[in-house]
């Protein structure tokens, strides 16, 4: 859990306000996705204007030490490449902007001398931009969103006197516009309950709104004209943090408040009412853009005490599975994750069975009797449960949205390899034909150092084989043009530490790519166009994306984060407090954390921890804001599993309230966090 502080003297002038260098890190009770470094912006800069358009993403304005700037630079996802376009006509920053009708609107903003009522729109296909009606008033760092074929401007740091933008400043201007492009003109709606509007971001049929001098949030309806309060922010985020929707949620991230930057992250879900803390940006700064884009959160740009920047980092929510098409369960073993579809989920009958995360679909989901799932069930259809739902079931969701599978596009060579029955074999990256591993065989796999690609035509390991994959010197990734196919007994191991996240096994085939009978397969596999079948007694641990999930009786399946572990010679292996069974007698490898069971709970709850060796621990229980709520265990401590109960209790003796909280484990420089439930 990050408590710390860092502090510098160091000064930064930035957006008409001097900051000084304090970084504040939030504790994370649902780190439940991974940020990457992707390439940096051309130009360094920050109150920059982003938008989503074409499948790509637009950096427009911005400033940074040489002043305003006109500059547009359009970066592709898929290729991790940026490209520079023609610039806007009035160099600005603090600017909105909105995508309508897959055109981008520029909107208001600050020059060098000035406020702006400027309107200008941007047409990517034919990379050109045109002058529209301006705004009523000319206005800077306030917030925009699009819905509904129109744009809705939000409040504003600064509304001046002059309709031209000059004069003294307003800062009591909350008056929202309504802008119409087909008619090129504006309409004044209902003011905003929040003075100065830093956030606006569209989910369904309501647009989001949040101020920067207190953690309120509203939700605005453009067909009644009206602000309706919602859940408060956990954090007041002060001047300019960045905001996108991705999945039907909201993303809030980043901002400056009095003195320092952010690097949190917050996701609110409509559909609850409620926020999350998420995995915390690498980089705090305010100022910056942020979109979501082909399943991703991009935050790009800001500034904070080093002054301008042109980072771009990458945040991807973790989904254990996602399909286009379908998602069948028949009664799994275990899992534990996040499942999304764009089409329809089912659970067939479960043995009995419990899944630990949310579902979402944007067809229907259908539950059948003996399933438990610990989450939140959210549809665009309907959803029949015939099981035990632990969480809010919605139905005809606008807030679940189709999300776009990944586009894949490589070749392999012509160098077939087959090694042949009980013997091994190492493979350097490269391009290769058709590549098997027959009976018993053990096919290695590196990370050389330079490169961690390769390409085969085909990808097979046979009944009893191996696939040693090293990620000492970075990840490792396997495309595959035609079928993968793991047999019966079939063993994926990655070394050091078993790091599922860095290795990828990449298809585009639109056959069947199969996990066989009692296989143990780590890592993702992206194979947008196939049906994934993981077969009966089999498991998976990793993130799938495919056409089509099959996931047969018996089975296991388990995202990248859970403490559940998957060996080949006694199956499966769990903490004590979920029932299953331990090695006793044995002491532990590493240090591990489990999720505690039951979750949710009420009154007790019981957690589970593993010590390689013994030495001085502390496990203790934090509320969503880092503050400590009870001490559990504390001192010195034998190797070996160990158990604890909470009985929702503080400090103090006292009960504490319902909702989410974080329990930590810190022992000898190992530290982790989970978030548990405290049910009414």
């Amino acid at each position: 859990m990050k408590t710390r502080t860092k502090k510098s003297k160091n000064l930064l002038v930035w957006a008409g306000r001097i900051f000084v260098a304090l970084t504040f890190y939030y504790a994370t009770a649902n780190a439940s996705g991974t940020w990457s470094a992707k390439t940096h912006m051309p130009t360094p800069r920050y109150s920059l204007g982003v938008a989503v358009a074409e499948g790509k993403i637009w950096a427009i304005g911005g400033a940074n030490n040489t002043g305003k700037l006109s500059v547009v630079e359009m970066y592709d996802p898929i290729s991790d490449s940026w490209s520079t376009k023609i610039p806007m006509t009035t160099p600005r920053s603090g600017l909105g902007v909105a995508v309508v009708d897959g055109k981008i609107y520029a909107i208001g903003g600050s020059s060098a001398s000035h406020f702006l009522r400027a309107i200008e729109r941007y047409d990517p296909v034919s990379n050109t931009w045109s002058t529209l009606a301006p705004m009523p008033k000319g206005r800077t760092e306030f917030a925009v969103a699009a819905l509904g074929g129109k744009i809705y401007v939000f409040a504003g740091v600064a509304s001046c006197l002059g309709d031209d933008g000059s004069g003294a400043c307003d800062f009591a201007d909350t008056r929202t516009f309504e802008y119409d492009p087909v008619t090129d003109s504006w309409t004044e709606k209902a003011s905003s309950p929040i003075r100065i509007v830093q956030v606006a971001v569209a989910v369904g049929n309501k647009i989001y709104v949040a101020g920067g001098d207190s953690p309120a949030f509203y939700a605005y309806d453009p067909i009644l004209d009206v602000f309706a309060s919602k859940a408060p922010m956990v954090i007041t985020r002060g001047t300019q943090p960045g905001h996108t929707a991705l999945n039907g949620r909201v993303y809030i991230m980043g901002g400056a408040p009095s003195s320092g930057f952010f690097d949190s992250m917050e996701e609110y879900n409509p559909s609850t009412n409620t926020w999350s803390f998420m995995e915390s940006m690498p980089t705090h700064r305010a100022g910056l853009g942020a979109a979501g884009a082909n399943g991703k959160i991009f935050a790009i740009g800001g500034g904070n005490e080093t002054g301008a920047l042109a980072v771009n980092e990458e945040f991807a929510p973790d989904y254990l599975l996602f399909a286009d098409e379908r998602i069948v369960i028949k009664g799994q073993a275990a899992s534990e994750g996040n499942i999304h579809c764009n089409g329809n989920i089912r659970f067939d009958k479960g043995n009995p069975s419990t899944h630990d995360g949310e579902l979402t679909a944007v067809g229907n989901i259908t539950i059948a009797v003996d399933n438990t799932i610990l989450g939140d069930v959210a549809a665009g259809g309907s959803v029949k449960n015939s099981g035990n739902v632990v969480g809010t079931i919605t139905e005809g969701s606008t807030a679940v949205i189709s999300e776009p599978p990944p586009i894949l596009s490589f070749s392999a060579g012509v160098t077939n390899v087959t090694v042949p029955n009980g013997s091994t074999q190492n493979l350097v990256p490269g391009s290769y034909g058709i590549v098997k591993a027959k009976k018993s065989a053990t096919l290695k796999l590196a990370n050389d150092g330079n490169s961690g690609d390769y390409y085969f035509k085909m990808l097979e390991v046979n009944q009893g084989g191996i696939l040693n994959i090293d990620v000492s010197n970075g990840s490792v990734n396997i495309h595959v043009v035609n079928a993968i196919k793991f047999l019966k007994d079939v063993e994926v191991k990655i070394s050091p530490d078993n790091n599922t996240e860095k290795v990828t096994f990449y298809s585009l085939t639109n056959a069947t790519i199969s996990i066989g009978v009692a296989a143990r397969i780590f890592g993702n596999i992206v194979a947008p166009n196939a049906q994934v079948l993981i077969s009966k007694g089999s498991g998976f641990k990793g993130a799938i994306c495919a056409n089509t999930i099959i996931v047969n009786e018996d089975a296991t399946f388990l995202d990248h984060h859970s403490v559940v572990s998957l060996s080949k010679a006694s199956g499966l292996t769990v903490e004590n407090n979920k029932g299953y069974e331990v090695e006793t007698g044995s002491v532990p490898k590493e240090f591990e954390l489990g999720q505690n069971y039951p979750n949710p709970f009420n009154p007790s709850t019981t957690i589970s921890f593993a010590l390689p060796e013994s030495g001085e621990i502390k496990l203790s229980i934090f509320n969503l804001k880092g503050q400590l709520v009870k001490t559990l265990a504390s001192g010195q401590m034998a190797a070996g599993w160990h158990t604890v109960i909470w009985n929702g209790t503080n400090e103090q003796g006292n009960q504490a309230a319902s909702g989410i909280y974080v329990y930590s484990l810190e022992a000898k420089g190992f530290k982790v966090t989970k978030k548990l439930v405290l049910a009414k």
